[in-house]
Order: C-alpha cells, then structure tokens, then sequence
C-alpha cells in the first residue's frame, strides 16, 4: 500500500511500516425543531432584556423588536424605527445582535419603519418613560 500522498487521511509510514490509522469524522450538531424552539426561546428571553439607551423600556416592550424568527442556526429580527435615519440605529442593531451571537447563533437584521399605530404607542411610551442619555 502507498501512504504517499495520504497522511491526512489517516495513513502513517515509520520504520518502512505501513499503519492504517481510524478517522473520526465528527458532524457538526445539527438543530432539530425542538433544539429551534429552545433556541427560540433563548433568544427572546436575552432580547427581552435589551433596554433602549433613553427610554427606561426594553426594545420588545417598545415595539422596536418586532418579529423573530429561527431557522437553523439564523435568527431573524426585524427592528421597526419609529422614522428613517434614525441616529442610533447602528447602535441598536449592534445590542440586538450581541445576545443572539452570544448564544451561538447568527443574526439576521432587518430594518422597517413603524407604522403609524406603533409609532403612536411608541411616543405615548417614551414620553412616560424618558430617562434621557446618549
């Protein structure tokens, strides 16, 4: 037999000695539907916690994290801004997607602005909650 070529295939020569050596392959864990619903509810229990840097309200509270969903090891959000540009949107997404990187998975951010009925929730909100900050 020729181990030319093939060491990192589990071949090793010594001593003019030919040895087979096992190979473990290890498969990656893969999510099943229930490991999703865990993960689901991981993730909207660290999500719950976000607060908004000036309203003394998490983002689900206020309306800001608007849908999740998981497929697999991606978690999709969608974040609705009360208007477009708004200035800490960076900021923002950047505390939404700590917690669901922190427990191992990706994020998936999508961006979309209130609507007229959330936005008028979202003012009443802040204006009875405003701490202030930034």
């Amino acid at each position: 037999m020729d181990c030319e070529g093939t060491v990192s295939r589990g071949c090793s020569i010594e001593s003019n000695r030919i040895f087979i050596l096992p190979v473990t392959f290890i498969t990656p864990f893969k999510r099943n539907k229930m490991n999703e619903k865990n993960l689901e509810q991981e993730i909207r229990k660290a999500l719950s916690a976000v607060m908004h840097p000036e309203v003394d309200l998490s983002l689900v509270d206020l309306g800001i994290i608007k849908d999740i969903s998981v497929n697999g090891g991606t978690v999709s959000i969608t974040l609705a801004f009360p208007f477009p540009g708004i200035p800490i949107r960076d900021y923002l997404i950047g505390i939404v997607r700590e917690p669901v990187e922190k427990l191992g998975a990706e994020a998936e951010i999508n961006v979309t602005t209130m609507s007229e009925e959330e936005l008028k929730k979202f003012f009443a909100m802040e204006q009875d909650n405003w701490k202030g900050g930034m």
